[in-house]
């Protein structure tokens, strides 16, 4: 075996550090792009809002132009790269605006020394449900349990964590209360579930206090013991793996799986019902029970989901029928009452905020010239450059005897500024290409709407545009466009083609409609069969094969003929 020296070449594509930002900054739409950008100014002293300091100075000499001058003035101005931007100089408003606020923005009536309350607009489901769970009148131990359970309820309004662990955490906790212990000998519950409630507790969006052992009397509040977690004591902290009941037996002030199941039931009549429901029978079950008078219907609505849930999930309405021995009038009405139920009574979500779609393209018709314009929505970004006082030091740092650790921030400072600016001109000349040619495609979409889509797929627009496919999907991803018909997500004008009977090339989204078309027009007692589906399909021009409708149905969320089956 030799050992030597040898040279070769070769080739190789490594992605450079202003590319990786480049393309980092070209999946973010107009919302994460802000927010990326406000990131940037406060940890890049480099950067700096462009020309704050004279759009200030502008809105000043505008303001006494219009005490001096009755001359109106343009609500709107075209900017330079083509968006649209609105100026309000209203005198009357300023001066309205003025009368009741102060330089500081607080209403001038309001203004003294007193300090200012705070207001929070919304609760957190969980704190919604600790709020209605303290009015109950339960005891302090029935309160730590309680607490425990709703800390431990996903947003989906489901508890997924076993009774048993919730049951060992709450004795836990009552165990550390009533020892007294010094907050600083705090230790987590051994394989206590994982502590399920304080890992939900972070997803709720809130810190995990025990809240009602503060407010409990007898009990030491003072000791701000946090729930989810006991003293770290042997004899006070109960193994995992033994049994609650266990527990009980040797001490009587212990909690049991019975005690859970009785105030999980408390809490699944709070508002809104069902909350914390193991699973979605349970979840209906609590919902029916929650009802303040119970009629027929509400009787007969129980009575399928207690004992014919299966075929109630199938929807095999002869057999309940059959054994519940029912006319189809009264299982209808009890039918039509269970679908009003709420399968998620968590709303999926831990606030109750909603989201807001902020549109990144605007595509607007120009009816005299028979085209389309098309805009960049730029409105929330900052438009940002390069501190010209650091930019100042910068240079003066080569002349003057700075350090070289100075030396070097500043100097790596700038790269990152000027790397940030390089990128933002890239990303908006990409993002216009891409919108660009999808609009030229898609002109018949934006003239008449959703029957004149076209078939089309990323390569189609990289190909017009030059760019790689995985720019395209880039641009496409989480992004939206403001058109007639309504903010519009890019990726639904990506669709695979199909030839009909004539050979005209149509877009499968056009197919699916018409899918969706024949199942909301079929007759419910009957629903059609794939098969079925394909053969009204080919009449109307569709070549649709049985796989290929079901497929269809399920991209959709359409279930089958039998889940579809109404009395």
């Amino acid at each position: 075996m030799n050992i030597g020296l040898s040279l070769s070449t070769s080739l190789t594509q490594k992605l450079t550090p202003q590319q990786v930002q480049y393309l980092k900054l070209l999946q973010l739409n107009s919302l994460q792009l802000e927010q990326y950008l406000r990131q940037e100014l406060e940890l890049n002293p480099m950067l700096e809002v462009e020309n704050e300091l004279e759009q200030n100075t502008e809105e000043e000499v505008s303001q006494e132009q219009n005490e001096n001058d009755d001359e109106p003035i343009s609500d709107s101005e075209d900017t330079a790269d083509g968006e649209l931007t609105e100026v309000n100089d209203s005198t009357e408003d300023d001066d309205w605006q003025e009368y009741i606020e102060d330089e500081s923005g607080v209403p001038a009536q309001f203004n003294d020394d007193r300090e200012p309350i705070p207001i929070r607009d919304t609760q957190t489901f969980v704190e919604e449900l600790l709020d209605q769970v303290r009015l109950l009148n339960l005891s302090d131990s029935d309160l730590v349990l309680a607490e425990e359970i709703i800390w431990s309820i996903e947003p989906n309004g489901y508890l997924l964590r076993s009774l048993e662990d919730i049951v060992v955490n709450a004795n836990a906790i009552i165990a550390a209360v009533e020892e007294n212990r010094d907050l600083n000998n705090i230790a987590t519950v051994p394989e206590a579930g994982s502590l399920a409630g304080v890992n939900n507790a972070a997803a709720w969006g809130g810190d995990k206090t025990a809240a009602a052992l503060s407010s409990a009397d007898g009990w030491n509040s003072g000791e701000g013991v946090h729930a989810g977690y006991a003293y770290d004591d042997t004899s006070v902290v109960a193994d995992a793996d033994s049994d609650p009941g266990t527990i009980a037996a040797v001490d009587p002030g212990r909690k049991t799986i019975a005690d859970a199941e009785r105030i999980l039931h408390k809490i699944q009549q709070l508002d809104p019902p069902g909350i914390g429901s193991r699973n979605l029978r349970e979840c209906l079950i609590a919902q029916l029970d929650a009802m303040p008078r119970r009629n027929a219907a509400q009787k007969l609505a129980r009575l399928v989901l207690e004992c014919c849930y299966e075929a109630f999930t199938k929807k095999h309405f002869d057999v309940i029928l059959r054994d519940l021995r029912v006319s189809e009038d009264y299982l209808r009405e009890a039918l039509d009452l269970i679908r009003t139920l709420n399968p998620k009574p968590g709303g999926g979500e831990a606030t109750l905020s909603t989201e807001t779609i902020i549109p990144d393209f605007f595509v607007v018709h120009d009816e005299d010239k028979d085209d389309f314009l098309v805009y960049l929505n730029d409105s929330r970004i900052p438009a940002i450059s390069i501190n010209r006082d650091y930019e100042q030091m910068r240079v003066e740092a080569r002349k003057r005897k700075y350090n070289t650790e100075t030396r070097q921030w500043l100097r790596r400072k700038h790269d990152d500024a000027k790397f940030l600016l390089h990128a933002l001109k890239q990303r908006r000349e990409t993002m216009r290409k891409v919108i660009t040619a999808l609009v030229h495609r898609q002109r018949d979409f934006f003239k008449q709407g959703e029957s004149g889509i076209k078939p089309m797929i990323q390569k189609d627009v990289a190909e017009d545009t030059g760019l790689d496919i995985s720019t395209i999907s880039r641009v496409v991803n989480g992004k939206y466009v403001q058109t007639e018909y309504g903010v519009i997500e890019l990726k639904y004008f990506f669709s695979e083609s199909l030839s009909t009977d004539d050979g005209e090339e149509v877009s499968t989204r056009i197919i699916k409609n018409k899918l969706r078309e024949l199942i909301e027009a079929e007759n419910k007692n009957k629903p059609l069969s794939d098969q079925k589906l394909g053969e009204q399909l080919k009449e109307s021009g569709f070549n649709v094969a049985r796989r290929t409708v079901a497929k269809y149905r399920e991209q959709l969320n359409i279930p089958v003929a039998r889940l579809r089956k109404e009395l």
